[in-house]
């Protein structure tokens, strides 16, 4: 599928997901679980659209809390993360664009997208809590397009980014949102960066044996490290009481 297609499907998805009833039901109930200084832009909605405006950034600082505030919520609530796609989706589009050449028969919308979600449930918003959409689309390139990890054969299949298809009708979460959410709250209590993106490159890549090349270690070496950080990551998220919408 081309770029221009798959951007026409996120499109397509957003049009569907602006201004559904129950769509706008939830994202009214994030205002209490937000900034108090921006609680109104979530409680009186009435189209997504309007949360999107509000996180452009306006000399404030207000849009950047409302972003920030969204990748939050992305973390347990995947209509927040579409929110925050579509936010960044045009810059995403433009800076996927040079890596057409990079991606083969892949669209690199689909790729960059596809990156972009672990991203958000990746993205440490104590630390980096200004620039947040461009930091975030900086995030999505690196991991799609530059990343060591990310050479591999022509055989080797991408992660398909999120399907959106029925995101108002269940909230069941696919395997790479379940996985993107755990390394998200793992890096969130304290489990070490080289942990999160150790895993969140064996995820991508689906073999350690790539990962070593790429680190120039052996596979062995990639195993025992991905051992340790499984057991890091199990043991953060196992003492972190779970948070309600």
């Amino acid at each position: 599928m081309s770029d221009r297609l798959f951007s026409a499907q996120l499109d397509r998805e957003w049009r569907r997901l602006r201004r559904h009833r129950r769509s706008i039901e939830r994202a009214r109930s994030w205002s209490p679980h937000v900034d108090c200084d921006v609680a109104n832009a979530f409680a009186t909605l009435a189209d997504l659209d309007e949360l999107v405006d509000a996180t452009q950034r306006d000399g404030s600082g207000r849009g950047e809390r409302v972003l920030l505030d969204l990748v939050r919520l992305a973390r347990r609530d995947q209509l927040a993360g579409r929110v925050v796609v579509q936010r960044v989706l045009p810059g995403l589009i433009s800076a996927s664009a040079p890596y057409r050449s990079w991606s083969g028969d892949d669209d690199p919308v689909a790729l960059a997208v596809g990156s972009l979600w672990i991203s958000i449930h990746a993205y440490d918003d104590v630390r980096r809590c200004r620039h947040v959409a461009a930091s975030l689309i900086s995030d999505a390139i690196f991991k799609a397009f530059r990343q060591p990890a990310r050479r591999r054969s022509a055989s080797e299949e991408a992660c398909a980014p999120h399907r959106f298809d029925e995101l108002v009708a269940t909230h069941a979460s696919d395997p790479l949102t379940e996985i993107a959410t755990a390394l998200g709250e793992a890096g969130r209590v304290g489990v070490p960066r080289e942990d999160i993106d150790l895993l969140a490159n064996l995820v991508r890549v689906g073999s350690p044996q790539r990962v070593a090349a790429d680190c120039d270690v052996t596979p062995r070496t990639i195993r025992n490290r991905r051992d340790r950080a499984i057991r890091r990551v199990r043991l953060a998220v196992a003492s972190t009481p779970s948070r309600a919408a």
